[in-house]
């Protein structure tokens, strides 16, 4: 697995291994992507074709008191926002871009991952005719995903 971040594996307070990030990773560059059980629900990793039509898309596969695990599908490049509560961990899975984070740009794609500190400034520019899905992993749980903190460019 190519990657410049850090290797992703971490117990929740249920007891659910998040090696996920690592096999999903791996999938990175092929077609199909997997269904994977998390919990005792499985979850199938396509995008209807709602959340396609959407410039983003998030879905929620698991939820504790200490962490969420997101998967993300972006269409386009996010505004400049912060996580005021909590630090998010992401793995790359497919697509490129440049995340933008405290005053640096950093390229990132299929294999890469990254840890974004509560509270940093940052936003992810995503390259020309792409689009990226990502595993993020949030400490403490998001809640909401709608309610992050947008900033003035």
């Amino acid at each position: 697995m190519k990657g410049r971040g850090h290797s992703i594996a971490a117990r929740s307070r249920g007891g659910i291994l998040l090696s996920v990030a690592a096999s999903l990773a791996g999938c990175a560059g092929t077609r199909a992507l997997p269904t994977i059980t998390v919990g005792a629900a499985a979850v199938d990793l396509a995008w209807s074709a709602d959340e396609k039509a959407k410039p983003a898309a998030m879905r929620p596969l698991h939820e504790s008191e200490a962490i969420s695990v997101l998967w993300l599908r972006a269409g386009k490049s996010e505004p400049v926002h912060s996580h005021p509560n909590h630090d998010v961990v992401a793995v790359v899975v497919s697509g490129e871009g440049t995340l933008h984070i405290d005053g640096k740009a950093l390229k990132m794609g299929a294999g890469d991952s990254f840890t974004i500190p509560k509270g940093a400034v940052h936003w992810v520019e995503m390259a020309e005719g792409t689009e990226a899905q990502a595993l993020l992993i949030t400490a403490p749980k998001m809640g909401d995903p709608k309610k992050f903190q947008k900033l003035e460019p």
